[in-house]
């Protein structure tokens, strides 16, 4: 498991397309998610509530389901 700064730094290094990559937040509490969710805003990630095809990020918090891992396993996600 990363931590929250080296799991920035990655987010940092990824690659910037021309329209805001999408970022999916699971598996936090709401107060958490919300906080994940203003700084991706801030960096100019997309976050989205489901993984979907335009998502180049799942960050998982400690009750992540596994249906959402899953998904992002299948499109090999980070």
């Amino acid at each position: 498991m990363l931590s929250e700064q080296e799991a920035w730094k990655r987010v940092y290094a990824l690659p910037r397309p021309t329209r805001n990559p999408q970022v999916c937040f699971t598996g936090f509490g709401s107060t958490d998610r919300q906080r994940l969710e203003t700084v991706a805003k801030e960096i100019g990630l997309e976050p989205k509530d489901s993984v979907t095809k335009g998502l180049i990020l799942l960050v998982t918090g400690p009750n992540a389901g596994e249906s959402k891992v899953k998904k992002a396993q299948l499109q090999k996600l980070t």
